[in-house]
């Protein structure tokens, strides 16, 4: 049996028709029996009943139906162009970012060699001590393992190159470009200073100045601040090779590469290739 309170709380959901048919019958059945919830009742229906059956306040103008759709049609409009100028923003922003990736490359090998020709001289100026000092390539190279995220294996030089030249391994040390550790490797040819800068750093790729190939390997020959650079890839390592000696450039390139196997990469250096667009 439903009683009062439960009656009331069912008045409105059932005014509106929202009860199902359980709780419609109960209800019902207590309206008939109980009348201060059917006076409740009708004062609901009545109020619902009025609002129900009223009309506008004020008639509707011929026109209004006009502007309202001129007024939605002109915001469809504006969003529209909205849409298409964020489509040619976003068109740009991707034609500058693709600009930005060929091009990246380029500008980092060329900040690699302008860091080489630096850091060359600053070592020449003695404002750039070593790590570590010695002629003997094997204890350069352990150092350089101990120390160095890649392996660089320092070669074997002939014997009759160095005589003639004066040439010789001096030390290294470590440096950081853009983040990426770089191996500094100090020589001397004809009592002037060479420097050797290797890193793994797979983003600096060598582009700057004269082409030349020799075998598999391309190297570029440049000059800044007056002096000689060499730039090149070889086994996933970029290396740039800086010296105010005026050699040859097989002869400069005897630094990395002294092994009789290694020489063969080089052997060929003077052929030149046209420069790539």
């Amino acid at each position: 049996m439903m009683i009062c309170r439960e009656a009331r709380a069912r008045i409105h959901p059932y005014v509106d028709g929202e009860l199902g048919t359980e709780d419609q019958l109960a209800l019902e059945g207590h309206l008939l029996a109980c009348r201060t919830c059917r006076a409740e009742y009708d004062s609901v229906r009545q109020v619902v009943d009025t609002l129900r059956g009223s009309k506008p306040l004020y008639p509707e103008p011929p026109s209004l139906r006009l502007k309202v759709r001129t007024i939605l049609e002109l915001d469809r409009s504006k969003h529209s162009r909205r849409t298409r100028l964020r489509a040619a923003l976003m068109s740009a922003a991707f034609a500058a970012t693709l600009v930005v990736a060929l091009f990246l490359p380029t500008l980092r090998g060329q900040r690699f060699t302008s860091f080489a020709a630096g850091t060359h001289l600053r070592y020449a100026q003695g404002l750039m001590p070593l790590g570590v000092v010695s002629e003997e390539p094997e204890a350069v190279s352990r150092w350089l393992h101990s120390h160095l995220p890649f392996h660089l294996a320092l070669p074997d030089y002939p014997a009759e190159f160095g005589k003639r030249k004066s040439y010789s391994l001096v030390g290294a040390r470590l440096l950081k470009f853009e983040g990426n550790e770089v191996a500094y490797l100090a020589y001397t040819m004809e009592k002037r200073p060479i420097s050797l800068l290797v890193t793994q750093n797979a983003s600096v790729i060598p582009s700057r100045g004269e082409i030349y190939q020799s075998g598999k390997l391309t190297f570029h020959l440049s000059s800044e601040r007056g002096l000689k650079l060499i730039s090149w890839r070889d086994r996933g390592l970029s290396y740039a090779l800086v010296s105010d000696v005026q050699v040859n450039g097989a002869q400069s390139c005897i630094v990395c590469h002294g092994s009789a196997a290694e020489r063969e990469k080089f052997q060929n250096l003077f052929r030149q290739i046209p420069p790539q667009d």
